[in-house]
């Protein structure tokens, strides 16, 4: 619609015109707050995840490096509980498994 047949409508007609494109612009701005919304919350939920995976990895890590010092330990408990901690760590982590086996094959 020309500028010229918009003036040539009644008042009342310019006025819902005026008023529905109003509301297509805030439903269209709506719109893309919700999905700027969506698009910050999963790149929130990705870095949580990652962030939860390297806290996880240095949580076994730690495990592991402690269990190993404790097997080379005197009393026989501390050798015990170092051998339990591996078996603990290769059933919570499946990808250090082979690691766990290669160091009690090495004592």
């Amino acid at each position: 619609m020309s500028r010229a047949e918009f003036e040539a409508l009644p008042v009342k007609e310019r006025i819902e015109i005026r008023a529905l494109a109003t509301q297509n612009r805030m439903q269209l701005l709506s719109t893309l707050g919700v999905l700027f919304g969506l698009l910050f919350t999963a790149a929130g939920l990705v870095y949580t995840a990652r962030s939860l995976d390297a806290t996880q990895e240095g949580q076994i890590t730690e495990r592991y490096t402690r269990a190993i010092e404790q097997i080379g330990s005197n009393p026989l408990e501390g050798r015990v509980g170092a051998i339990y901690a591996l078996e603990r760590i290769s059933r919570d982590s499946p990808r250090d498994q082979r690691t766990v086996v290669d160091s009690r094959r090495r004592r």
